[in-house]
């Protein structure tokens, strides 16, 4: 069975639980090698072309050398996530993997927002039109969801989100309160979205595990042949259930159902 909480989904079984974040913490990783790989060629590009195609359209956007190396060490980000994605897919312990993937998430967000603080000048900015900045909600909403998606922690997620969005200055002409004001709608958006989306995936992955199920026994395809013993809950026999030899046990007293669940376990 699923339970959810506020924003937190999980399922309350914690096997059921271990076996649904691995699958799809696994199955998250070739979506995410595209998408570092296609954005962290884009920001190589932009840092390569920036004095010919922006200072034309902004004089007063951020000095070449700065954007370039805001551009630059956005797509070493972009890389190194890659690689720590790829290293935890190898990984055999999956639950280990995710953990560490999502402290690596963190720890490289810390690392680019800090350097985006010491390298932002007091005016200017990377992206002179105002399209960029709809790119730039678009991908961390694409982000947020992705990160539902995969299963990475709540921890981590929210993580994530608090250091991109509170600590980043603004990198196009907009500027405050425009720009964290679109951002923070978008992260917000992605959210819901991801929530919505990590329901759907939850209820699918139960349906499956029912549908695997073979159906309940019928009594008309149960034949008894013999008495294999008698005990104090029950009596046992030898008989043939779909044509297959099997053991039937009646019960009888109280709380039998229950008794049988707890057999059935240590079987």
């Amino acid at each position: 069975s699923a339970d959810s909480a506020a924003a937190r989904l999980r399922f309350t079984d914690p096997e059921e639980e271990a076996v649904y974040t691995a699958k799809a913490f696994r199955s998250a990783f070739p979506p995410l090698v595209v998408f570092l790989a296609v954005w962290a060629a884009v920001h190589l590009i932009l840092a390569a072309v920036y004095p010919v195609a922006i200072s034309p359209l902004a004089p007063d956007a951020f000095p070449h050398t700065t954007a370039r190396q805001v551009l630059f060490l956005a797509a070493c980000t972009q890389l190194s996530g890659l690689i720590a994605r790829w290293r935890a897919d190898r990984m055999h312990d999956q639950q280990r993997a995710r953990l560490l993937f999502g402290r690596t998430l963190v720890g490289l967000t810390v690392v680019l927002v800090a350097a985006m603080l010491l390298l932002h000048p007091p005016t200017g900015s990377i992206y002179p039109l105002h399209f960029f900045v709809f790119n730039e909600a678009l991908l961390l909403l694409l982000s947020v969801v992705y990160l539902r998606y995969s299963a990475i922690l709540d921890a981590h997620r929210f993580a994530w989100i608090a250091v991109g969005f509170t600590l980043s200055p603004p990198v196009t002409e907009i500027g405050h309160p425009g720009e964290p004001l679109l951002i923070g709608g978008a992260l917000m958006l992605g959210e819901a979205l991801g929530y919505l989306m990590e329901q759907h995936v939850r209820f699918a992955f139960l349906d499956r595990d029912a549908a695997a199920l073979p159906p309940p026994p019928s009594a008309n395809d149960i034949v008894i042949d013999r008495v294999l013993g008698r005990g104090g809950q029950g009596t046992v026999y030898a008989g043939r259930w779909l044509g297959i030899h099997v053991a039937i046990k009646v019960t009888r007293g109280r709380d039998t159902g229950r008794r049988l669940q707890d057999e059935a376990r240590l079987l």
